[in-house]
């Protein structure tokens, strides 16, 4: 299973600290993927929760590519990034808007968790269902 840190947070919500680099690389440092809010403006790449707080570095986004589910926040960004990756061998992206999406390598992203990556509480997590992956505020409860 696929355990995913929703922006970089492992043992609960940290909003001081969530989607800045370093916090997004204590978590995938611990062996955790991390799920980012990624936004552009002014041709440039944020990081930050519900606006553009912190410029990217683009190094750093090449460096642990690998490991980040990048969720677009805007269909401009998502639209530039398949032109640039438009098989996502480097990058894994989507757009969510609180419903069922499909991130372009092919996973289902939803609350569901039936054969999906579902975003979710480990306290909400029910074990009869077929998880591909969690993505959780509190992941580091469930490794």
């Amino acid at each position: 299973m696929i355990l995913i840190s929703n922006k970089g947070n492992i043992d609960g919500v940290n909003p001081e600290s969530e989607n800045k680099q370093d916090y997004i690389q204590m978590a995938i440092n611990r062996g955790f993927q991390v799920k980012v809010d990624l936004w552009l403006m002014d041709n440039k790449l944020y990081l930050g929760s519900d606006k553009p707080d912190y410029e990217l570095d683009i190094d750093w986004l090449e460096r642990n590519a690998s490991k980040l589910w990048i969720q677009c926040r805007s269909a401009e960004l998502l639209s530039k990034l398949i032109d640039l990756d438009p098989i996502g061998s480097n990058l894994h992206i989507f757009i969510y808007n609180g419903e069922t999406t499909l991130t372009n390598r092919g996973y289902i992203w939803d609350h569901t968790g039936y054969k999906s990556i579902s975003l979710t509480d480990i306290k909400d997590i029910d074990d009869d269902l077929d998880y591909y992956g969690i993505c959780s505020d509190h992941i580091g409860s469930y490794k």
